[in-house]
């Protein structure tokens, strides 16, 4: 098991796997869940507060909306590089 304290004491991380800690360039992965949980702590809900809850959940949205990577091309040619109506 592994303690992964990040960053510097605000976090601390008790997982048998590295997958939930910071990665550099090049260390990729792609978590493998049906259900992803998350929340907002006070220090983030003071900093942000509900515009940063939006920001939030419309990302998650977004990772959502996502097909199964088996059904996606190879390419990712489903998804071009050009900036998409937002």
């Amino acid at each position: 098991m592994y303690e992964i304290a990040y960053p510097a004491n605000s976090w601390i991380l008790f997982t048998p796997e590295f997958t939930y800690a910071p990665h550099n360039l090049q260390e990729e992965f792609r978590w493998n869940v049906p259900v992803l949980y998350y929340t907002f702590d006070a220090s983030f809900l003071e900093y942000f507060g509900s515009n940063g809850v939006a920001a939030v959940d419309s990302a998650m949205r977004i990772l959502n909306s996502l097909p199964k990577a088996s059904d996606m091309s190879s390419d990712l040619s489903e998804f071009p590089l050009g900036r998409g109506p937002l």
